[in-house]
């Protein structure tokens, strides 16, 4: 080939058009696998990168507003807490029950024959979420007035407790004024 004839052909019209068009399309093919490319990348990694933080803050947001609601919850019975713990204590208070019987068969005129407690686990001191028994077998004399004023008074204070068995029992060949003897099993609750 002739140089002459080459350097025709290269300042050919047609030929210019190509060479532009290949080189704008070269260069173009640069910009978009090194430059256009990376920014579209960055961009859909941030618009994945903004969906999870929004669910992230819709999640954090229902977790501050159950937390707001506890806590207005709390507000209101801030002052009956006193009486909710008193009903249902975190330990058995073996002490506190024995004294609340006691007095109250007193106030009752009731004579305590028996008293004993089982079921208690004074070594657990795991909280649970459920409530525990303390149990409660009593042995009282005294009459039907008495037992009606004892439940009763029983019911009424303030710590949780239940009758679930009652027995009352009298004594072949007693009088009408004779005393009764009265088996009960009281349950009592903590947590």
């Amino acid at each position: 080939m002739d140089k002459n004839s080459f350097i025709k052909r290269l300042l050919n019209s047609k030929l210019k058009d190509y060479s532009y068009t290949v080189a704008f399309f070269l260069i173009f093919s640069f910009f978009v696998y090194f430059v256009i490319r990376p920014n579209l990348l960055a961009i859909f990694k941030s618009l994945n990168k903004i969906e999870e933080l929004n669910k992230m803050n819709s999640f954090y947001d229902l977790q501050v507003k159950k937390i707001i609601d506890l806590q207005t919850n709390l507000e209101l019975i801030r002052d009956d807490y006193a009486y909710i713990n008193g009903a249902m204590p975190v330990y058995p208070q073996i002490n506190k029950v024995f004294s609340d019987l006691k007095e109250t068969t007193e106030k009752d005129n009731l004579l305590i024959e028996n008293l004993n407690f089982d079921n208690i686990n004074l070594k657990d001191n795991k909280t649970a979420k459920s409530a525990k028994l303390l149990k409660i077998n009593l042995g009282l004399i005294g009459g039907f007035e008495n037992l009606r004023f004892f439940i009763n008074d029983i019911n009424s204070q303030l710590r949780l407790k239940s009758i679930t068995d009652l027995s009352i029992i009298k004594e072949k060949g007693a009088t009408e004024s004779s005393q009764l003897k009265m088996e009960l099993v009281v349950d009592s609750f903590y947590l």
